[in-house]
C-alpha cells in the first residue's frame, strides 16, 4: 500500500462545534474537527455509495474528494499522513446537569452577576 490518506474537515456553521455528525458510509465526525482517514476507509465509502451497473457489474461511487465538492460543510484533501482515530460517543457526552449548574453559578459569581443576598452589607 502506498500510504495515501485523506484529510476530512467538517465545518457546518449551522451546528455547534463538537456536535456529532454521521457521514453515511464513513462514520461519526464532530463538527469543527479534522480527521485523517486511510485509503481503505475511503474505498469503503466508495463501495457504500456504489451501485450495480450494466451487466450487473458493481461500480464504486465517486471518490471522497469528488463527492465532497457537493457536500456542504465537508472538505476532503488527499494527504500522506497517518489516519487518526474516529471520535467516540462517550468522548462527547454532556456533563451531568448538576456539574453544569455549579459551573454556571461559579461563572456568574466570578463575573459579578450574583451578589450577596443575605444582607451582610458587603
Amino acid at each position: 500500500m502506498n500510504n495515501v490518506s485523506f484529510k476530512v474537515v467538517l465545518n457546518m456553521p449551522n451546528l455547534p462545534n463538537g456536535e456529532a455528525v454521521q457521514i453515511a458510509g464513513l462514520g461519526l465526525f464532530l463538527n469543527g474537527d479534522t480527521r485523517v482517514i486511510s485509503e481503505q476507509e475511503e474505498m469503503t465509502w466508495r463501495n457504500y455509495h456504489g451501485q450495480l451497473g450494466d451487466d450487473n457489474v458493481f461500480v464504486p461511487g465517486p471518490t471522497l474528494v469528488q463527492a465532497s465538492k457537493t457536500m456542504p460543510g465537508v472538505t476532503v484533501t488527499r494527504v500522506s499522513a497517518e489516519p487518526t482515530e474516529p471520535p467516540t460517543l462517550e468522548a462527547q457526552a454532556p456533563a451531568p446537569a448538576e456539574e453544569v449548574a455549579e459551573a454556571s453559578l461559579a461563572d456568574e459569581v466570578s463575573a459579578g452577576a450574583v451578589t450577596d443576598t443575605e444582607g451582610s452589607g458587603e
